[in-house]
Formats: C-alpha cells, structure tokens, sequence
C-alpha cells in the first residue's frame, strides 16, 4: 500500500494508549478523541479531550470563545441540512447534561447541533481522516461526529463490549451490532443454560450518598458553579422521584395474563442510541398496550440503578394514565416475572437474552444485539400480538445463533470494566489485536 491513510480514533486511550507502536507507517493516527485524563494516566497522545465533548458547550466569558474552533463556512450548510433528521436524537443525548451557559432550551441545543455539526465536517476535512474507529456507541457529542462520517461517504468501524469474555461486536453501522449475516460456516452450537438466573456487576447498585457526593465534588474538586447547581437541582428532582416512585409501585405480580417490560437505566446508550424514537420507553410501553388485548397487563419494573433522570411528575402521570399496567419495585425478582410473563418486552435489554433462555418469546423497540435470534421480534407499525404469538423456536435453534453471533465478533476488549471477565489477561495482546483490526480494515 503506497498511500498514507489517516485515521481517527474516538476512545480506545484507557485500553489501548500505545496503539501508534503497533501500527504500520502507512497508516496514521491524526486526531485522537477522549478523556484528558488518559494523557497523565497512560500517555495516549490525545489530541482533542473528549471531556470538551461530554459536556455542553460553554462560552468564555471573559472572551467569548467556544472550547472548540468553530468556523462557519458556507459549503458546509447543505451538509447540515441534510443532517437535521438526526436533530431529535442529538437534543435527546444533550439534554441530559448540564444547563447551557445557565440555559437549556430547544433553540440553544439546535445552535449546538450546528456548531458540531461544522465543527466536525471541518476536522475530517482538514485532517484528510479516512476511517473513523469508535470504542463504543457514540452517545454524546460525538454522535454527531458519527453522523458526519457517514455523510462524507468515511468509513465508520464501531466497537461494542459483548458479555462474552474477551469479544466485541464490530460493525461499519451500529444499527447492525450483532447482526448474525449469513455465515456459512459449519458451527458447533454454543450450550445456553435453561433458565439461568445471572447476576450482572453493572446492576449493582451504587452508593445512596452518590448525588450528594457529586454535589460536593463539583463544588470542590471541579470548582464549577453551574454543574454545582445543577447536581443541587437533581438532589430536589431525587426527592420527588423517590415520592412518584413509593407512591405507584407494587410488588404484586399480575393475576391475569401479562407482558413483561422492565425499563432501562436512563441515560445510556441502550436507549439514547440505540433506541432510537423509542428513547421514550413510556412510548414503547404505549405501543405495546394498543396492541395487547384489553384483559392483558403489562409489568413494568423499575430499573435497580434508575435515579431521577427521565423518570419526572409527567413521566407518571402517562404511566397511570395506561389501564392494565402496574409499576413494579426494584427488588421484585425478574426472573419471576419473566417465568409468569406470556412474552417479554424491552428496548434493547439483556432481558432479550434472560427470555429466550426461559423459552419465552421477545418483543425488541431498538437496535438490540439480539434482535436476529429466534424468538425475537422487532415493533414495527401494525404488528399483532398473532405476529408475536405465532413465533415458535428451539433451544437448540437459539444456541446454533448465539455460535454464530460470537463467530462474528472480534477478539478485543473494548471497555476496561470487563478486563476480570478474562483469563490471564494481557494488556499488550489487546493493543496488537485492535492493531491487526485496524491493519484489516485499511487495506480492505
């Protein structure tokens, strides 16, 4: 290969800090996004903190200026237009951080939008960036970045960690992450145990003194006065989700025929992303009654981690409002409600994976990881509940999908909180294996 390709690397410095000593001189990283932090922690050579990214614009004011160099061009307009589609997943993502230079209204968020969107059409352009590799789902300002690429006609390769100890999901599309394809190769089934009840270390729940000790640490390590206010606002929106929340739950499982839709932890990219409209789960929900019979329940459980965010007074209100629902408590055991459910719905989660092993078929609103597998099947406008009744697999036609899933993963760890899920672990080895991937796609 004669010609240099430039490429652009969001995240991947936590794990993957010396990754430039295991690529080819052919093949350049020139812009590097994440966490400033990793340069002090790894020496990652980042040149742009994705910290800038994860929180709202905010103007200087003593000179006016953007932590970021916007210039506005006049042959980016039509690209931004053509962008505007993806304004209500962006307004979703940015609304979840703090109040913009003490605003936080449609119109600031759209000029934010804008400013991104030249923002990042001018650094692939000037950089010459070919490839674009993400560490994960974009689900922050980099969201846009993802948009971007696309539109250029840039190649986008997106990571996502699997629960399978030491594999990723890959994809050029993330709406494709752990799509099966047509693998042709002969496969051993990969045994799923018959109603396993698993406990995951990212449900567990985090410390109840957490919103106050945020509160402090704004105040005094971060010294900033509006994301202080901020978390001081959410300590008030905590209270009141706590009364919505003791008010409307019970720990009495339906009677009657039920469905089964736990919530998601919100803000995340299972919904935010991945979700795509149906980043509302009170919309998932509402769909999901019109097509049930009136006599059908529908539980919803709480999710275990989930504080005061989307969850606020009119959020109840559209939850009492729907007949035949009941709002479930964190502790109200999901495997129960899975085994008594008559299907089980969910946007994206691994609820899926939990009902197919009880046999029990699952209704998908997102892009789930899952949604390929037998027994699955995706909300579509006028879908029946015939269309999902109807749907009939075997355990063993569920293990031959998950072989085939995990064919077509990667061998890489892509988020460090899954490193003690394997064996012998080797830093070194997981850089040269990101490098091989790298090394592939370019020369594809």
């Amino acid at each position: 290969m004669s010609d240099k390709k430039n490429i652009l690397l969001r995240g991947h410095g936590k794990l993957h800090a010396d990754i430039k000593k295991y690529l080819s001189d052919d093949i350049s990283v020139k812009v590097w996004m994440d966490k400033g932090k990793y340069v002090k922690r790894t020496g990652a050579e980042i040149t742009h903190d994705l910290d800038t990214f994860y929180r709202q614009l905010k103007i200087d004011r003593k000179t006016g200026d953007l932590p970021i160099n916007y210039q506005y061009r006049k042959e980016f307009l039509s690209i931004y237009r053509k962008l505007s589609k993806h304004a209500n997943a962006f307004l979703y993502i940015y609304s979840r951080k703090p109040t913009l230079n003490g605003e936080n209204n449609f119109m600031d968020m759209m000029d934010a939008f804008h400013i991104y969107i030249h923002f990042f059409i001018d650094l692939l352009k000037t950089n010459n960036i070919h490839y674009v590799f993400f560490s994960t789902v974009p689900h922050h300002a980099d969201y846009v970045l993802y948009c971007v690429a696309k539109e250029l006609n840039i190649k986008t390769i997106g990571f996502f960690q699997s629960q399978e100890p030491g594999k990723s999901f890959m994809s050029t599309d993330f709406d494709q992450l752990g799509s099966l394809g047509n693998c042709s190769e002969n496969l051993q089934p990969i045994p799923i145990e018959r109603k396993a009840r698993k406990s995951y270390f990212y449900l567990e729940n985090s410390s109840k003194y957490r919103p106050f000790i945020k509160v402090i640490s704004a105040l005094l390590f971060r010294r900033d006065m509006d994301l202080f206010f901020h978390r001081v606002t959410n300590l008030r929106k905590e209270r009141r989700f706590k009364h919505n929340y003791n008010h409307l739950i019970t720990c009495q499982l339906p009677k009657k025929k039920f469905v089964y839709f736990p919530l998601h932890l919100q803000p995340e990219l299972s919904t935010m992303t991945l979700g795509g409209e149906f980043v509302d789960q009170m919309l998932a929900i509402e769909c999901l009654r019109a097509l049930l019979p009136d006599e059908w329940w529908i539980a919803v459980k709480e999710n275990p981690k989930q504080t005061a965010y989307a969850r606020g007074e009119l959020f109840f209100a559209r939850l009492a409002k729907l007949p035949n629902v009941v709002y479930m408590g964190k502790t109200v055991d999901t495997f129960e409600l899975i085994e008594n459910s008559e299907f089980c719905a969910t946007v994206t989660g691994t609820v899926g994976r939990e009902a197919l092993a009880f046999g029990k078929r699952v209704l998908v609103f997102g892009q789930a990881v899952y949604k390929d597998f037998p027994g699955v099947i995706q909300y579509r406008n006028g879908l029946t509940l015939d269309d999902i009744m109807s749907l009939s697999f075997s355990h063993s036609e569920l293990e031959l999908a998950h072989a085939k899933q995990v064919h077509n993963m990667v061998n890489l760890v892509v988020d460090s909180n899954y490193i003690h899920l394997v064996e012998n672990f080797s830093a070194n080895e997981n850089t040269q294996l990101l490098a091989n991937i790298i090394h592939q796609v370019v020369r594809e």
